[in-house]
């Protein structure tokens, strides 16, 4: 029997992580969240184009390698993920001798509220709208979600909130 909240949310890691950023330069930092990837190759099952993850997460590796004032923070559904993403692992090395950049490389169990002492802004994207990067907006974190799916069709009440935009349409 579990009662309460059954997570670890390693605070004291996370401390420790913000610190390093800090004096790497970093004053923002990102957290990028994403749940799978797949050619879609078969009908069983839909993920984000291989290809499209690939490119959203160049997006945010160069900035970060261009702008040493910000850091970031990747956690993955599963550890496969980024590394089943082999057009990246160069600038997943650069990224990280910077010093401003931590792949999660064991997110199974954590959920996003692992990072949310240290986060600045969150980026979600998946197939359907992320519940993780609804959990940190509503304990008042920035995010943005890139609407890979095109939920505008469907969630249109989500596209403006209080008359502002806050899903990203076309982010590549």
């Amino acid at each position: 029997l579990l009662s309460g909240y059954p997570y670890n949310n390693n605070s004291s890691d996370n401390y420790d992580l913000k610190s390093k950023f800090i004096k790497k330069g970093s004053h923002f930092t990102l957290l990028l969240l994403d749940n799978d990837h797949s050619f879609n190759r078969t009908h069983s099952q839909q993920l984000i184009f291989t290809p499209i993850l690939e490119s959203f997460y160049k997006i945010f590796f160069k900035l970060l390698l261009n702008d040493t004032s910000i850091s970031l923070i990747i956690k993955s559904k599963k550890s496969k993920i980024i590394s089943n993403l082999p057009s990246l692992h160069h600038l997943i090395d650069e990224a990280k001798l910077t010093g401003r950049c931590f792949i999660d490389s064991d997110p199974y169990g954590k959920t996003s509220l692992t990072y949310f002492e240290i986060t600045d802004l969150v980026v979600s994207t998946g197939v359907y709208f992320s519940s993780a990067l609804c959990e940190l907006v509503l304990l008042g974190k920035r995010g943005l979600f890139f609407d890979y799916p095109n939920l505008e069709n469907f969630e249109k009440d989500l596209y403006k909130i209080g008359g502002v935009p806050v899903l990203i349409k076309a982010l590549l």
